[in-house]
């Protein structure tokens, strides 16, 4: 079995685990989430300005939408949300602001529209399905993350990924190959994980 075909039985679990950990989480753990988010602001280099690359949720993710609000009344940061222009191809960034109507985008997603102002993020909130404490995560496995931290590290920028997930989706090991990037930091409702890179 190919290393594609055990990553897909493996999201077959964890969409089951991810449920499990939404219902175990609580109805406060995008506020929890965004406290922890917090207390690493300054830490990973959010100061006015920053623009952080937030996702809007779909499905039973870890919404992060309070935490970009957070950082944008306390910090000063621009936040700004992921647009899926193509099959395998990196993610293109829009500035998002608050009550802004959003497009719908391809795979469910959902984007600032083509009026809103390109952005480059300084630091990357990550949705998933599964992480271990090494940086690896298991996404939906349309590549466009790892493809978009490629890209940026091709391009010699210092992005700073944050993996955002509830607790109950830590696994022990997530596959990986050598096209899968690991984040910097693993943030969920019930702590704050920096991933130290060999």
């Amino acid at each position: 079995m190919t290393i594609a075909q055990q990553k897909d039985d493996l999201r077959a679990l964890a969409k089951k685990q991810r449920s499990h950990a939404v219902a175990h989480a609580g109805s406060e753990a995008d506020t929890h989430f965004t406290e922890h988010l917090l207390s690493i602001a300054e830490k990973i280099g959010i100061s006015s300005g920053t623009v952080i690359g937030g996702y809007w949720a779909m499905s039973n993710e870890l919404s992060v939408t309070a935490g970009m609000l957070a950082l944008i009344e306390q910090y000063g940061a621009t936040c700004a949300l992921p647009v899926v222009v193509a099959p395998e191809t990196p993610l293109v960034f829009r500035q998002w602001t608050p009550g802004m109507v959003l497009d719908q985008g391809g795979f469910g997603t959902a984007h600032p529209p083509e009026s809103a102002a390109p952005c480059m993020p300084d630091v990357l909130l990550i949705p998933l399905l599964a992480f271990d404490l090494t940086g690896y995560r298991l996404g939906w496995g349309g590549g466009f993350y790892d493809r978009t931290l490629a890209k940026f590290k091709s391009e010699g920028r210092n992005t700073i990924a944050v993996g955002a997930a509830y607790e109950g989706q830590h696994m022990d090991r997530v596959l990986h190959d050598d096209l899968d990037q690991p984040v910097d930091w693993i943030v969920t409702e019930q702590y704050v994980h920096e991933v130290k890179h060999p």
